[in-house]
Formats: structure tokens, C-alpha cells, sequence
């Protein structure tokens, strides 16, 4: 089971695949990483979810260096692959498109 997580392009690995590496392989982000074990559910309204997403967008595009906005916007594409049918749920809706893989380790332009 792959248990760890990439924070900016989100992609799974296990401790094997990044033993030698140094940071990510895919996006070449070298922060920390996050462990899968910690993911939950919680339960919140829309407009709770909206508000929080409101906030950190604008920190994050008022203070935050490529990979902080390479992060938040991961976490977005996460939260809107998981609603779909929703409404926009940042201030400014520019959600990148993210692939599958990013050779060049560049999120947010």
C-alpha cells in the first residue's frame, strides 16, 4: 500500500519508491510529505468549506511561494474531484488543471 503522499502534486508512493530520492520524483517538490493513515472525513456545510477555501486562497496568492500555491490548489483539485457537480469553491475559480504526471514539477503559473 503506497502510505505516503506528495503535498504539492498529490501523487502516492510507498517508502521504497522515495528512499533515494530527494523530494518528489514526479514535481521535485522537496518539503515534507504527508502519511496517508492521516486522511479523514469530516463534516461541514458548503458555505463553511467556501469561506475556509476563501481565506486560505488569498493568504496563499498574498504570501505564498510557488509550491504553497502548488499545495493549495492540489488540495482544491482534491475537494473538487470529489464534488464535481459543484459550485465554484475558491474567489477566483483558477483551479489549475492538473495531469496525471508534471515533469517540470509547475502547478500554478
Amino acid at each position: 500500500m503506497k502510505e505516503i503522499r506528495c503535498i504539492v502534486c498529490r501523487t502516492l508512493f510507498d517508502h521504497k519508491e522515495l528512499k533515494n530520492n530527494n523530494g518528489c520524483p514526479i514535481c521535485g517538490y522537496q518539503g515534507p510529505t504527508m502519511l496517508t493513515k492521516g486522511d479523514i472525513n469530516i463534516n461541514i456545510n458548503w458555505f463553511e468549506l467556501r469561506l475556509i477555501c476563501a481565506w486560505s486562497e488569498s493568504m496563499v496568492l498574498n504570501i505564498g511561494d510557488e509550491h504553497s500555491k502548488n499545495a493549495f490548489y492540489g488540495v482544491i483539485k482534491a475537494i473538487k474531484d470529489q464534488l464535481p457537480n459543484s459550485e465554484p469553491i475558491t474567489i477566483f475559480d483558477q483551479t489549475p488543471i492538473i495531469n496525471d504526471t508534471v515533469p517540470d514539477g509547475t502547478l500554478f503559473n
